[in-house]
């Protein structure tokens, strides 16, 4: 008998080119806290700003603008060339380059995945977009059925500013799909430019989030048990609102961009939500959740991290796929996961359990019970 499940068959990635070191980053954002913020409160920014870049987790990002990795505001390309950043780009600006730029990145991820598979873009039945960075339409969708000569048949569907769940989201729409239709293939690419999105104001809520977020795009195809070579299968799924942390993670569209606002109480809100919803999405399939030793977490940054790992009592090692990825790319937003599960799942080990979290505003959390195979 046919084991159930969406089964994962490869998963795709991809980066802008412009890479940024963790140095590069603390010295834009260095230039832009001096040129803004009042002269008395400009110390205690700086000595912030270090603490949070110097504990942050993250060693280098990626982003669709050259501008983060120049020392010299005069050779900027999208922001004013002054270190006030003044007149901010307006929304539309922004979202001209989320139209341009999107569309190829979300093309690269789609076709790493399909390197890594025996599928054409031509049987892919159903595409699933996720993005919470950027608005346009006709979309990445369409321009994604364009440039892999997908059927113009095929069925779309886009999950729009749910945050950095939204990629769990995508998989679990794409487990429906398949448990509905078995002969389905489903491309789901999840595709965020986070960095469009940088706020200037000098306080510190605005510095984590400039310095937290990156850009990046996942492709991820699916197929039913029928179709061989997968990487793992999904067995269950929970969707969770903690109240308690309602108003700790918001994103908001104003006049110069998407604002995020992440509470420092998030990862005390986080940690005993995470262990009911593991123990619920496991008891839900009929396991003890001691019985998992794996797990893809989504990288929101250190503390969140850490939190996780407090809250289900893993080993020190038990989060290195997500510090990983952390490190080397920072938070980008519902790719994110996917550039973790890839990871656990390359690492040596036996076939069985694995748990996928990822969060978002809400606060809300979005779990997946995995076998990997």
């Amino acid at each position: 008998m046919d084991a159930p499940g969406a089964h994962i068959l490869s998963i795709g990635t991809a980066v802008p080119a412009h890479r940024g070191t963790k140095a590069e980053a603390a010295r834009f954002f260095s230039e832009v806290v001096k040129a803004r913020a009042p002269q008395a409160d400009q110390a205690k920014l700086l000595r912030y700003l270090d603490f949070i870049t110097t504990r942050s987790g993250i060693s280098t990002r990626y982003t669709v603008l050259a501008d983060y990795l120049q020392a010299d505001p005069a050779d900027f390309e999208f922001f004013p060339r002054d270190w006030s950043l003044e007149p901010l780009p307006s929304t539309a600006r922004r979202m001209k380059v989320y139209k341009a730029e999107g569309p190829v990145l979300a093309r690269r991820a789609a076709e790493d995945a399909f390197r890594q598979s025996a599928l054409r873009p031509a049987e892919v039945t159903h595409l699933i977009v996720t993005t919470c960075t950027g608005f346009f339409a006709p979309g990445i969708d369409v321009a994604l059925v364009d440039a892999l000569s997908m059927s113009p048949k095929v069925a779309r569907t886009v999950i729009g500013f749910m945050g950095c769940q939204a990629g769990m989201s995508g998989l679990r729409t794409a487990d429906q799909i398949i448990g509905a239709d078995p002969d389905a293939v489903v491309l789901q690419v999840s595709v965020e430019l986070c960095t469009l999105h940088l706020q200037a104001d000098p306080t510190p809520e605005v510095l984590v989030a400039n310095c937290l977020f990156g850009d990046g795009a996942a492709a991820v195809l699916y197929g039913s048990a029928r179709r061989e070579g997968a990487l793992a299968r999904t067995v269950s799924h929970l969707s969770h609102i903690e109240p308690r942390g309602r108003a700790e993670m918001t994103w908001d569209i104003g006049d110069h961009g998407f604002s995020m606002f992440l509470d420092s109480r998030i990862p005390h809100s986080l940690s005993p939500a995470t262990k009911d919803a593991v123990s619920a999405l496991c008891a839900g399939a009929g396991i003890g959740s001691d019985s998992v030793a794996r797990f893809a977490v989504h990288p929101g940054g250190p503390r969140i991290l850490d939190a996780v790992q407090r809250a289900l009592h893993l080993s020190p090692t038990g989060l290195d796929s997500a510090r990983e990825v952390l490190r080397d790319f920072g938070n980008m937003s519902s790719a994110s996961i996917f550039f973790v599960l890839a990871r656990e799942l390359a690492r040596r080990a036996e076939p069985g359990p694995l748990v996928a979290l990822a969060f978002g505003p809400g606060l809300s959390i979005e779990a997946a019970l995995l076998e990997a195979l």
